[in-house]
């Protein structure tokens, strides 16, 4: 599967990631780039693409995770009846602290942000604290 991070021309800020492109987007100021898998690092404005170094995020609470979520967010998680979203809720509800670097729940954030539950820049905010 190709990702494609999105960014408006004009000032180079990343408006999502995903899978899929909808629309024309140049119409839109938009363009975008391609990546063989989700990319990783901070998104770079200057130059339009990731850093070459992957943040590392560490581990918290799994409770102060959950807490990076707006309320809105929660709400949408939990009315999910995506089976892995599901799943997601089940682990996270089971565990004590998260590693934001895992693969797992690395993979989550995307999805969640492929079903239109979080956009990009969530993402972002939600590993960052």
């Amino acid at each position: 599967m190709m990702w494609h991070a999105v960014y408006r021309i004009s000032d180079g800020t990343l408006v999502s990631i995903g899978s899929v492109i909808a629309g024309d987007l140049a119409a839109r100021g938009l363009a975008s780039k391609s990546y063989p898998e989700r990319p990783v690092g901070a998104w770079n404005t200057a130059t339009q693409d990731f850093d070459a170094s992957p943040v590392n995020y560490g581990k918290i609470d799994a409770f102060e995770f959950m807490m990076r979520f707006t309320e809105a967010e929660r709400g949408a998680i939990r009315a999910s009846a995506v089976p892995a979203i599901e799943d997601f809720r089940d682990v996270i509800r089971l565990s004590r602290s998260v590693n934001l670097d895992s693969p797992y729940i690395q993979s989550v954030l995307s999805g969640l942000e492929v079903a239109g539950l979080l956009t990009a820049p969530r993402v972002v905010a939600i590993l960052e604290g």
